[in-house]
């Protein structure tokens, strides 16, 4: 009985053995593969995040330029000058020092060069966030927004916020994006859109640290536009997903009494009318 399970035994590693042999190419081919595909993984892995570490230190240095040009790119668009833009052609007013007045040529002069770094940053910016994905390309977009916003050109700023929203992924620049894209395209007047905007910013999976304040800027929108029972579910809703009772949420009940009862009043005065006509 032990003789033929051990001829049985030997009779297996023959066969196993003979497989091997005829097949050794074929296996020897399939295990360089896996080896070849092994490494090729471990390569692509690491180049993918040298790339990405790299891309990261790229649009941290155009944060530096930006932060180096922020306080010039305040005062060039500032509301106090005349045109929203420094007139650098100004005539200058009669300066009796004459200290002061090289100051103030210097100032111009400072003013007039950085306005034109702002726009070779402003190219490179557009540059890199559209041939870079990920946070990189989401924070060249969110600088980007930055520097229209600033300038009031609305319509680039609110491109610029969405596209940084869409390539942010999961980081947590999606929900502040959105919201500033929102903020955007309220302020040229494209109230479709800044809702849209704002509904964007409630939906990411942590959460918007102020989502008070989309909700209420899309329950304000639609009062705007006149569709009073959209807003009263907009707030609804607010209430309905707030986990703490704040201040907000007495506002947002205020908000729905108010406006039901502008939809009552709206209802009466529409049946009047048809009343009237039928008569």
């Amino acid at each position: 009985m032990q003789t033929k399970k051990t001829e049985e035994k030997k009779s297996k590693q023959m066969e196993v053995s003979d497989f091997i042999q005829r097949n050794r190419k074929a296996i020897f081919t399939t295990l360089i593969i896996i080896a070849v595909l092994f490494i090729a993984s471990i390569v692509t892995v690491y180049i993918w995040r040298y790339n990405a570490e790299k891309s990261i230190l790229a649009v941290e240095e155009l944060n530096i330029r930006f932060e180096e040009l922020h306080d010039s790119l305040l005062e060039i668009y500032s509301d106090d000058d005349t045109d929203e833009e420094i007139n650098i052609d100004d005539t200058d007013e009669e300066i009796e020092d004459e200290e002061a007045q090289e100051a103030q040529q210097a100032k111009k002069d400072k003013l007039e060069e950085d306005a034109q770094r702002i726009n070779v940053l402003l190219a490179d910016l557009e540059t890199f966030a559209a041939n870079h994905s990920g946070y990189a390309g989401a924070r060249a977009y969110w600088l980007i927004g930055r520097i229209y916003t600033v300038m009031k050109e609305w319509e680039k700023a609110e491109n610029a916020w969405a596209s940084s929203a869409k390539k942010a992924e999961n980081t947590y620049l999606v929900p502040l994006a959105w919201f500033n894209a929102g903020v955007s395209a309220e302020q040229h007047g494209d109230y479709v859109s800044a809702i849209e905007h704002y509904s964007n910013s409630l939906l990411t999976e942590d959460g918007f640290p102020d989502d008070h304040r989309a909700w209420f800027s899309m329950g304000r929108l639609l009062e705007a536009v006149g569709d009073y029972e959209e807003a009263v579910q907009v707030y609804n809703n607010f209430i309905d997903l707030s986990k703490y009772d704040t201040p907000w949420i007495n506002l947002a009940h205020s908000r729905i009494i108010a406006l039901e009862i502008l939809i009552s009043k709206t209802e009466i005065e529409t049946n009047v009318e048809i009343e009237n006509e039928d008569d």
